[in-house]
């Protein structure tokens, strides 16, 4: 076969650069932080309109968003690694404080959909009331599994904010 066509040709060839680790770390915390953006602005908008007093509301809300929580946790996930590579302070702090915040809103999803998940079955369909049971331990466990996550991040938040300055 022709070189052309196979690529042999070694001079046209290039070869990558090894990427400097300062820069991979504050690329991932960039990937991050959109991460964690697109996950509070999807939170924010599954709780338009806002009907707390409606358990249908209460339970479809809990449920969605502990399902889109995966893109909140992959973003404070990245957050929490590169702020300890980068020995970034005001990171570390926002990874505490954002863990915080997903344990006191994975608990009140909880909350939401415990509360309201008796009404719903309720009022369902006989054929739909096995799929509300499952969305509910689905939403129960996989809001346990990310309030874990977000626990060990504060838990490293914390333990890296008390460590001695070195000077």
């Amino acid at each position: 076969m022709p070189d052309v066509l196979v690529g042999k040709d070694k001079a046209k060839q290039r070869e990558l650069l090894p990427l400097e680790p300062d820069l991979a770390w504050r690329l991932l915390t960039w990937f991050a932080v959109l991460f964690l953006c697109a996950g509070i602005v999807d939170t924010g908008l599954a709780l338009i309109p806002f009907f707390p007093g409606d358990a249908g509301w209460r339970f479809n809300t809990g449920v969605g968003v502990i399902s889109g929580l995966p893109v909140m946790v992959l973003g404070l996930a990245g957050l929490t690694m590169a702020s300890g590579a980068l020995g970034r302070v005001w990171g570390v702090v926002a990874v505490a404080v954002l863990a915080a915040a997903m344990i006191l809103a994975v608990v009140v999803l909880l909350f939401f959909v415990v509360s309201s998940v008796a009404g719903v079955v309720e009022a369902s369909d006989v054929a739909a009331q096995p799929a509300v049971k499952k969305g509910a331990v689905r939403a129960v466990l996989l809001g346990l599994a990310y309030g874990v996550v977000a626990a060990v991040a504060l838990r490293f938040g914390v333990v890296y904010l008390r460590q001695p300055v070195e000077s």
